[in-house]
């Protein structure tokens, strides 16, 4: 049997000891490393997020940087082909065209320090506000909401974040997300700074071009649903004539009026309770001259054909309707689109609006 002398025993305790020492020296590194990382900023920003802590949270997060880069992301245009109908995130970004030429000098640093009020706002309470400002006139809801309700929709898996990337003092992760009502899945970047004080998220890349990406998706999916709405209605309501009769007489005030003369038929197998739709002028050579709304409450039975019409003011000033008053029908193109359908036994067929 190993006996150990004096000597022995105590070069194995120092052996021990500098073990255990590098040891803890090796852990204390590493706990140093993961706490001034970028990673461990973005971990506890969303901490403080989720705790509403506002002052932790202004601690890893510019707030201000943050809300400059969202503007720059929604206004500024991408490099991607532009689609038929792009919905609200795409005309913000032709929008933004104009603003950055002419009225980024004033008009940018008050929407920067509105979003950065709503993100504000937003930590400390857990909930969007409600507050009318400037960022309105872009939407019926403030820019922050309604970005983070066009970006997470009905469905809204989130997917975690990939590792965080550092580059001497930039650094970067993205957040990983799935729109299950969309099937559409995507990431966005988050950047990150190195400061005096340590790591800071300074803002997100990709967020504008996802935005348009949904909004085409989704309006791609109404419309697909709309052309069968629209199918429907056509099967059930058909127009077989329609034109413009001049000789209404004048108003009170002395105005010039039109008849708009419709012929309906009931083509499908239900009696329709009421419908409206929308009635387009054109010259021949296509120029759009006027759309109004018609509206009929009767109720029109299976096979029914009746003839419907419906006097039109015409504007003096409009030199558009001076036009339709004095065209004859050959001259003029007029048509029709019907965009809503109730039927007797309650069913209703509405087309749906693309726009939120």
């Amino acid at each position: 049997m190993f006996k150990f002398s004096r000597q022995n025993l105590f070069i194995v305790i120092i052996l021990i000891l500098t073990l255990l020492g590098a040891l803890f020296g090796f852990y204390t590194y590493n706990q140093n490393q993961k706490l001034n990382s970028a990673s461990y900023a973005v971990e506890l920003a969303l901490q403080a997020l989720q705790n509403q802590d506002l002052e932790k949270f202004q601690k890893y997060v510019d707030t201000k940087l943050f809300a400059e880069n969202i503007l720059t992301e929604v206004f500024e245009e991408d490099d991607t082909a532009q689609t038929e109908e792009t919905g609200f995130w795409g005309a913000v970004k032709t929008l933004g065209d104009s603003l950055s030429n002419r009225l980024t000098g004033y008009i940018k640093p008050e929407l920067a320090n509105s979003l950065n009020n709503q993100i504000l706002e937003y930590v400390k309470k857990g909930a969007f506000s409600e507050k009318y400002d400037i960022t309105n006139l872009y939407g019926r809801t403030p820019m922050l909401q309604k970005i983070w309700y066009d970006l997470a929709g009905e469905e809204f898996v989130f997917k975690g974040l990939t590792d965080t990337v550092e580059n001497g003092e930039k650094a970067h992760t993205s957040f990983n997300f799935y729109r299950k009502d969309l099937d559409f899945s995507s990431s966005i970047k988050i950047n990150l700074i190195k400061k005096e004080s340590g790591w800071k998220v300074v803002g997100v890349e990709d967020l504008g071009h996802t935005l348009k990406q949904l909004d085409t998706l989704r309006i791609k999916i109404i419309n697909a649903k709309n052309k069968e709405i629209l199918a429907r209605m056509e099967n059930a309501l058909s127009v077989r004539s329609i034109e413009k009769s001049s000789g209404v007489a004048p108003n009170e005030f002395g105005g010039k009026r039109v008849l708009l003369r419709i012929e309906f038929e009931n083509t499908g197998e239900e009696d329709i309770q009421d419908f409206h739709a929308e009635v387009s002028f054109m010259d021949k050579d296509g120029k759009a001259l006027r759309t109004v709304t018609i509206k009929d409450t009767d109720i029109m039975s299976v096979g029914d054909i009746v003839e419907k019409s419906w006097p039109m003011a015409m504007n003096p000033l409009s030199a558009n309707d001076d036009i339709i008053f004095k065209a004859n029908n050959t001259d003029l193109v007029i048509n029709h689109y019907i965009k809503a359908i109730t039927f007797t036994s309650g069913e209703k067929l509405e087309l749906i609006n693309t726009q939120k």
